[in-house]
């Protein structure tokens, strides 16, 4: 498989119940997530050694939430990574 030079973007519909919930994206190149069409974490949008990115955030009710992760890769390694836990 290729690992310089690539790229994507991931793209869903989630029901998530109410409380606190926190994510948690990674990556080795430039890396964000949008919940809601609302950017809540990424980095600048620049080429860097992995680093890990957080936010928490509480829902008063269940609902469906859109979530869009996008990642990009020039050189060296491949890796991104995402997490969702509640947490209250």
């Amino acid at each position: 498989g290729r690992s310089d030079y690539i790229g994507f973007i991931s793209s869903r519909t989630a029901t998530l119940d109410a409380g606190t919930w926190t994510f948690t994206i990674g990556g080795d190149g430039a890396v964000r997530l949008f919940i809601d069409e609302e950017l809540v974490m990424g980095d600048g949008w620049y080429s860097h050694s992995y680093l890990t990115y957080s936010y928490t955030t509480s829902y008063a009710t269940t609902d469906n939430h859109q979530f869009r992760l996008e990642w990009t890769e020039r050189t060296s390694g491949a890796r991104v990574t995402l997490n969702i836990e509640k947490v209250g």
